[in-house]
């Protein structure tokens, strides 16, 4: 099955609403990290078995973004009975989204990884806005660039 397109109009039907647990990418088109994970996260949704897959483009669906308090793309999200259980920033190899997803399916409670919840607003910026992160930071004394997360909602 391909990955549902998630908008303002059919999030409630296709996520809170859901009987099984929802990832959910939240992606660009201009995005270079977003291109790497797009094909991974449509392999999943074909296998997918328990859940569903959904995509939200950051662009076009901005206010959806900014709800779960998204700062950085692409943001992978997993729903379960309507709320934020799980998440990841950044791009991460096809396991790692797996493990994301049976870490919910297994999970019978809780609030989210370690007991947290995404914020309603992180206060990064201005939201709605995207713009590129060219962060260079200096780890054992080396310079080098941070490309864990490309880009700052």
């Amino acid at each position: 099955m391909e990955p549902i397109t998630i908008t303002n109009e059919n999030f409630e039907q296709e996520v809170v609403n859901s009987d099984v647990p929802v990832l959910v990418d939240i992606w660009a088109s201009w995005c270079g990290p977003c291109k790497m994970l797009s094909p991974i996260v449509d392999e999943v949704a074909k296998t997918a078995d328990g859940f569903k897959v959904g995509k939200i483009n950051a662009d076009e669906e901005g206010e959806l973004a900014e709800k779960f308090g998204v700062t950085s793309i692409p943001t992978l999200l997993v729903f379960k009975d309507g709320k934020v259980a799980n998440q990841s920033v950044g791009f991460i190899p096809k396991d790692k989204v797996l493990a994301l997803q049976k870490a919910v399916a297994k999970r019978t409670g809780g609030e989210g990884p370690r007991g947290a919840r995404l914020p309603e607003h992180l206060g990064h910026g201005r939201p709605g806005r995207l713009a590129l992160r060219s962060g260079i930071s200096s780890k054992g004394g080396e310079r080098r660039r941070d490309s864990d997360c490309a880009v700052r909602w």
